[in-house]
């Protein structure tokens, strides 16, 4: 982030949260969508968490995306 590598940066977060089956709130998930969205970025890197979208998920999740 530091060089200006958002797009990175959302796609490692996307990577990490899918790679682990790590559940996310629907909320969360849009969170990543319209992020990746505006900066862009060709793969839709958030459309693979969409089967991780749950109304109960670990808090922890949610600070860290924030």
């Amino acid at each position: 982030i530091d060089v200006g590598e958002w797009g990175l940066a959302v796609e490692a977060v996307s990577d990490f949260l899918y790679e682990c089956e790590i559940p996310i709130s629907s909320e969360t998930y849009q969170l990543i969508k319209r992020v990746s969205q505006e900066l862009c970025l060709k793969d839709p890197v958030w459309s693979d968490l969409e089967s991780q979208v749950t109304d109960r998920c670990p808090q922890i999740v949610e600070q860290v995306v924030r």
